[in-house]
């Protein structure tokens, strides 16, 4: 399996009830698929750069997960479907990088060495 990223924008016309619906209609997707999803972060509402459909805010959801590189055909085509979907864009995590999130996600707290190193630096 590989790992991506997908980021999407929801409709920012939606209430927060309906966006939890379509970020859990995404999840189910992911997981039907046999995908695992390593982290939903939800960035919330934004104003945009500029207006798509007319609207000046989007919902942004960033989605981590691993999955087979034919399941992302289907994911966009789903994605492009569902008009309250704005935008998505989908990339391919190298493999070192998302090795390192992975870890990164599971670490206990920071070692004794990186506070020691937090101590050495000067303070301003």
């Amino acid at each position: 399996m590989k790992s991506y990223e997908e980021t999407v924008i929801i409709d920012g016309a939606l209430d927060n009830d309906q966006v939890n619906v379509e970020v859990k209609k995404i999840e189910d997707l992911i997981r039907a698929h046999q995908g695992n999803i390593i982290e939903v972060n939800r960035w919330g509402r934004r104003r945009m750069a500029y207006p798509i459909r007319k609207k000046a805010q989007g919902f942004y959801v960033i989605f981590r997960f691993e999955a087979e590189g034919q399941f992302i055909v289907e994911l966009e085509h789903e994605l492009g479907l569902n008009e309250t979907i704005m935008r998505y864009l989908t990339i391919a995590v190298e493999e070192e990088m998302a090795a390192a999130e992975k870890e990164k996600a599971e670490a206990d707290p920071p070692s004794e060495q990186a506070e020691q190193e937090e101590e050495k630096e000067p303070s301003l």
